[in-house]
This record gives structure tokens, C-alpha cells and sequence, in this order.
């Protein structure tokens, strides 16, 4: 697993498919607050064998979505 900051700013050095400590890793959050999320169903995941997975580029689809604007900070 590339780490978040051996991987950059460049999204595309992270593998196609990610589990939960890569999602957590490409979005600079916690194991925990990266669970949360998918438990409260923001981030979409597929269950292979018992095994939390997800495509690193829905991942950066469902960030992008998130963006907010500045002047509502």
C-alpha cells in the first residue's frame, strides 16, 4: 500500500481497488472516522469474502461531490 504521503497529491499512485486503511490513507482521515463514513453509508463499498472494498476513483468521485464553497466556511 502507497501511503498518502509517498502517493503525493496524485490520486492515480493509490492501487484501482482500495480497502478501508487505503480509502482512509487517500483521504488523509482516521481508520475511524473513515468507518463512520461507511457506516452511515457516504462512501460506497462492495463486500468481497467478508472484506470492505472500494474503487479508488468513486472514492475521489464522492469527495469531489463534497466540495464545498469557500464562502460557506
Amino acid at each position: 500500500m502507497i501511503s498518502g504521503a509517498d502517493a503525493g497529491s496524485d490520486p492515480r499512485l493509490f492501487p484501482p481497488v482500495l480497502d478501508v486503511p487505503g480509502v482512509a490513507d487517500l483521504l488523509g482521515l482516521s481508520i475511524e472516522e473513515t468507518r463512520r463514513l461507511i457506516g452511515e453509508g457516504w462512501i460506497d463499498s462492495a463486500s468481497v469474502k467478508g472484506r470492505l472494498l472500494f474503487h479508488r476513483d468513486r472514492v475521489i468521485e464522492w469527495l469531489r461531490s463534497q466540495r464545498v464553497d469557500p464562502d460557506d466556511w
